[in-house]
């Protein structure tokens, strides 16, 4: 892929919140949706930073459509639950369809 193309995937990076009755989850999808080249996205997770902390990290993929999120109760995302504790151990993973035809992995109940 030409330099001018990849600079302009990692240009265009638009934020979403997946609202649900227990939570609203900010992600990122820096890249086009559906990818340019049909490849599954790059989904790049972490816990307990949210999206903002693998901004530099995702820049290292500019080929690739990359996703990142903001765990429950992190950084943009809120409980809707009146929970405050962040205990990646008694989180159980979930993966949800989202509007945008592929998944998006989120954290589950906890």
């Amino acid at each position: 892929m030409p330099l001018r193309d990849r600079r302009r995937l990692t240009a265009l990076t638009t934020t979403h919140i997946l609202r649900t009755g227990e939570v609203d989850i900010a992600y990122d999808v820096r890249g086009p949706l559906p990818t340019a080249d049909g490849r599954a996205p790059l989904f790049v997770i972490g816990q307990p930073m949210p999206a903002s902390g693998f901004t530099a990290l995702a820049s290292h993929f500019p080929d690739r459509t990359v996703v990142t999120y903001d765990p429950r109760g992190l950084g943009r995302s809120i409980r809707k639950d009146g929970r405050v504790d962040q205990v990646p151990t008694s989180r159980q993973p979930s993966v949800f369809p989202s509007h945008h035809g592929g998944f998006l992995g989120g954290d589950g109940p906890g």
